[in-house]
Order: C-alpha cells, then sequence, then structure tokens
C-alpha cells in the first residue's frame, strides 16, 4: 500500500503552523536541540512526521527526567537544612 506523500512529510510552515513555532523558534531547535529535518537544497527543508513525533516524545522524557531530577535534588536540600537546625539546637 502507497502512503500519501503528505501523509509523512511536511512543509517548513507546516511545522511552524501546526507547532506554533516563528522561523527564528524552529531555526533554534534544528540548530541547537537537532530537531530533524530533510534538507533538500541550500534553503528547503522538509520534515518527516514520524521524526518530529520522535523528536517530541524525547524532549518531554528528558524535561520529565530533568524536573524529577530537580525535584529530588530539592528535597535532599530541604532534608540537609532540616539536619543542620536540629543540630544547631
Amino acid at each position: 500500500m502507497e502512503r500519501q506523500l503528505e501523509a509523512i512529510v511536511m512543509s517548513e510552515a507546516d511545522v511552524m503552523n501546526r507547532l506554533d513555532l516563528t522561523k527564528k523558534q524552529l531555526d533554534h531547535l534544528r540548530w541547537n536541540k537537532s530537531f530533524p529535518c530533510v534538507q533538500l537544497s541550500r534553503t528547503t527543508r522538509v520534515y518527516l512526521i514520524e521524526d518530529v513525533l520522535d523528536f517530541i516524545e524525547r524532549l518531554s522524557r528528558d524535561q520529565s527526567y530533568h524536573r524529577s531530577l530537580l525535584d529530588t535534588l530539592a528535597a535532599r536540600a530541604v532534608r540537609k537544612e532540616e539536619r543542620i537546625g536540629n543540630h544547631s539546637r
């Protein structure tokens, strides 16, 4: 079964519209966060929907990991402060 090209590929304008991004934000994601694209020419890029979804899922997992790490560090800091407070009495 042949898949429609529109079902697997998005233009840069489509990506910006669907993710509510500006060109500058999309460029930042590509340059600094390795946002996946296929460069067809010097100025033309397309985006594979599956790659974009994988990127978003990975970003979500990374952010969840960092949030849980920050929560753990904050809890340790609170316990340390409590120990210090108990020793100073």
